[in-house]
């Protein structure tokens, strides 16, 4: 367990190596860690604990309240709640999200390079929206127009 700017960091896995000279922690086998309401296991983790980055490769689970992304690797960063998952897919709020790259930008908007969205649960959908570039944003309050070049789709 570590403590890292008020927050309570919890770990494990098959093998622990611990570097002080650089605050580097990585966990080999089957690697897990706990931050608060986030969890993410995956079968190597590196933890950079003064930038506060997580790297997940080989494999990853991240589950974030009710949301569960699963893809090849992953970068984010446990106090602000954004990163990104390569070669991810993920339910987000109320649908499912794929793509090379998904990019967690704000608390309510992702980037999705070279994916789809559905709402449709299966593994290979009934239907879904493709592009190059998506923009998921969920809208809980008032926002501002801005104008984009790819799609926009809203969660409601």
């Amino acid at each position: 367990m570590l403590l890292v700017f008020g927050l309570t960091v919890r770990f494990g896995g098959g093998e622990l190596l611990y570097y002080p000279d650089s605050d580097l922690v990585v966990l080999r086998d089957s690697g897990w860690v706990r931050v608060e309401n986030t969890y993410l296991e995956a079968d190597s983790v590196v933890f950079w604990k003064q930038k506060n980055i997580l790297h997940a490769y080989k494999g990853f689970t991240l589950i974030v309240d009710q949301n569960t992304t699963r893809g090849e690797s992953l970068k984010y960063n446990v106090r602000t709640g954004r990163g990104v998952a390569y070669d991810a897919r993920g339910f987000v709020d109320k649908g499912w999200v794929r793509g090379k790259r998904i990019y967690k930008v704000s608390d309510n908007e992702l980037e999705i390079v070279k994916g789809d969205f559905t709402t449709c649960e299966l593994e290979k959908p009934h239907y879904q929206f493709k592009a190059l570039g998506l923009s998921l944003i969920h809208i809980s309050e008032p926002t501002r127009p801005r104008l984009i070049s790819y799609a926009v789709f809203c969660l409601k």
